[in-house]
């Protein structure tokens, strides 16, 4: 995989798509697959990062290179506000409400089902992956605290979101750390430079 820094969007969707390949290659029953969201834990746009995920998915399935047994693919998350985002999205790109789900998960982790069929219907999926990397994007620097959750989560990703900006952020990076008192500290080419 190497640096977490560069598994970027366009990796995401080649993983996805690899993963599918490498379970038709090695597997003699492969009914479920299952992954989690690769990106919004480090930094990345969760939008992005999840249809770069299925459309990697997709990508494998129309090249008729998934197993052969496979029925369905399920992505896991922990997060309930990533979960119900990523039933949206999933709703939204198949034109219908999205698909609620019943699993064996904990409790507490929820599991949004990928069909596994009907990809035609999917190529407003291309922009997602390399493309993510030409669209315009906001970069996010603030304290992450309980406290800002609704700023976070409602004033500055559902607004990117609705308006097609990817949305980065710095806390979830390796260069950027909270310090006492709620400011940031960034690590830029070797230098510290603090941010209220």
């Amino acid at each position: 995989m190497g640096d977490l820094g560069d598994f970027r969007y366009e990796k995401i969707r080649a993983f996805a798509s690899r993963a599918l390949e490498i379970a038709a290659s090695e597997s003699g029953n492969t009914q479920t697959i299952c992954s989690p969201v690769h990106g919004p834990g480090y930094g990345l746009d969760y939008k992005e990062a999840f249809l770069s995920l299925v459309g990697g998915f997709y990508d494998a399935i129309e090249s008729g290179t998934i197993p052969s047994d496979l029925h369905s693919i399920e992505v896991v998350e922990l997060n309930p506000t990533l979960a119900k985002r990523f039933k949206q999205l999933l709703g939204e790109l198949q034109n219908r409400e999205p698909p609620a789900s019943k699993n064996g998960y904990p409790k507490k982790m929820a599991s949004i089902k990928v069909p596994v069929g009907s990809v035609g219907r999917h190529s407003n999926l291309s922009s997602f992956g390399a493309g993510s990397e030409r669209k315009l994007k906001v970069f996010v620097a603030m304290p992450f605290a309980d406290q800002y959750s609704d700023v976070w989560e409602i004033a500055i990703q559902e607004a990117c979101a609705a308006t097609g900006i990817v949305c980065e952020v710095t806390v979830h990076l390796p260069w950027v750390r909270q310090v006492p008192g709620g400011s940031l500290a960034v690590r830029l080419s070797g230098h510290t430079r603090r941010f209220l």
